[in-house]
């Protein structure tokens, strides 16, 4: 049988409403993030997340700092509606620099 590359991940949940999932990187808090620096964009029906990325820190493969930044689980699923105001970090090394805090603390 072959082995899954998620094997050594644990199955982690923040609360009993939140979606089952593998904590790829430690589990950052809302409270971690909301002193972070960040500019405020209005979501519009026909943004992207890898575009968004791509503006502000010139590379598309960063979308999941947005999406971490927002505590978007899912993204793609009806919760983010035209109008919804999402936040993009100054910097996206504060962000880096925090999940390598907690990995090392591990």
């Amino acid at each position: 049988m072959a082995i899954s590359r998620y094997d050594n991940f644990a199955s982690v949940r923040s609360s009993n409403k939140d979606y089952l999932r593998l904590e790829t990187f430690p589990s950052i808090k809302a409270e971690d993030l909301e002193n972070i620096p960040h500019s405020v964009v209005v979501w519009k029906e026909t943004d992207r997340m890898d575009a968004l990325a791509q503006d502000f820190f010139g590379d598309a493969t960063y979308w999941w700092i947005i999406c971490l930044m927002n505590d978007l689980v899912f993204p793609f699923s009806y919760e983010l509606l035209p109008g919804s105001l999402i936040k993009i970090p100054n910097d996206i090394n504060t962000i880096v620099s925090l999940i390598k805090g907690k990995q090392g603390s591990k």
